[in-house]
């Protein structure tokens, strides 16, 4: 995507769901330490159980967390670093680039895009907890709000399709299995790697409006979409 034609919703860190502190799950160091390396903070090379990640590099990591999700930068894994690694979140990992760009930069490319603007998506395997037909009314709101930011369009099709969404829980064969209620909510591969788009169907997804104890699955779909079609998670906030 060019400058002229990217959208302005911007791929925040903190997704805008609606859920209570009640929803997180607890994290403690431990946990930290493997938050930093999947989410790209941590480099595995410096975490290896063979070479143990020193303080320093740790010391880095958590303030490179610290900056990008605009909380107090001490370097320190405090209450308020932990309880951000605790909230529920997308799956993609935080790139260099999205987490060395300046703090106004509105978006943050992947690297690749669609080598066309016509994309259409499929539902491929719907929900447990709602129907297909309801699932597609807002995955193609979801969409439509792409549309108007970007020259993109995008068509439902029940075969084929460039964009294959699916709801799946834990192991569902891509290497990167779900966690859970209250984890990684979803997550998506850019354009160079066909867009497909997961979410978890362990979550207490709520179609309309929000609430403690739900995720709002509109804003989460906007959010993994943009993913899919090359956008990398900004640390500007919207």
């Amino acid at each position: 995507m060019s400058h002229q034609t990217s959208p302005c919703l911007l791929l925040c860190m903190i997704l805008a769901v609606s859920i209570g502190n009640t929803c997180a799950r607890a994290v403690d160091k431990i946990d930290a330490i493997a938050f930093l390396e999947k989410y790209n903070y941590l480099h595995k090379s410096e975490g290896m159980i063979s070479t143990p990640a020193t303080p320093e590099h740790i010391n880095r990591a958590v303030m490179q967390f610290q900056e990008m999700y605009n909380i107090p930068i001490t370097g320190e894994l405090d209450k308020t670093t932990l309880d951000a690694m605790a909230l529920p979140r997308c799956g993609h990992m935080d790139s260099e680039i999205a987490v060395n760009a300046p703090a106004n930069t509105p978006y943050v490319v992947l690297g690749s895009k669609w080598p066309k603007k016509r994309l259409t998506y499929k539902l491929a395997v719907p929900s447990s907890q709602f129907s297909a037909g309801k699932a597609k009314f807002f995955i193609k709101k979801a969409f439509a709000h792409w549309a108007k930011k970007t020259p993109l369009s995008f068509r439902k099709v029940e075969t084929g399709g460039d964009i294959v969404v699916s709801f799946f829980k834990g192991n569902h064969g891509d290497g990167d299995p779900f966690d859970g209620k209250f984890g990684v909510l979803a997550h998506a591969l850019g354009p160079k790697d066909g867009g497909a788009t997961h979410f978890d169907d362990d979550e207490p997804w709520l179609l309309r409006g929000g609430g403690t104890g739900y995720i709002n699955f509109q804003q989460v779909a906007t959010h993994e979409f943009g993913h899919a079609l090359g956008l990398n998670h900004s640390r500007k906030q919207r």
